[in-house]
């Protein structure tokens, strides 16, 4: 019983951190523009290229310049955050 209560304590502080929170968001900005733009530029491959690009810059050039974030520091981790979004759509659409 203990080994529950401590599980379930972990996950009550999982709801009030705010970067568990920032990276489910960018899983799911990921996952949803390519699973989104698949009906549109010929299937999720082309979507999810150009959304990889796009979020590199995002993640490499924007945030840097202007929020101030480096891209070792948290960009990085939301790459790999909108990269784990795309494979998951990649993985729906054609699995």
């Amino acid at each position: 019983m203990g080994r529950l209560n401590d599980l379930l304590t972990r996950l009550a502080k999982i709801k009030d951190d705010p970067n568990v929170w920032a990276q489910a968001v960018h899983f799911l900005i990921g996952y949803s523009v390519v699973l989104t733009a698949q009906y549109h530029w010929y299937g999720g491959l082309v979507a999810s290229v150009i959304w990889a690009a796009i979020a590199t810059v995002i993640e490499a050039w924007y945030d840097p310049r202007y929020e101030g974030d480096p891209f070792f520091n948290g960009g990085l981790i939301d790459l790999t955050s909108y990269i784990a979004g795309i494979l998951g759509a990649l993985g729906s659409i054609y699995l």
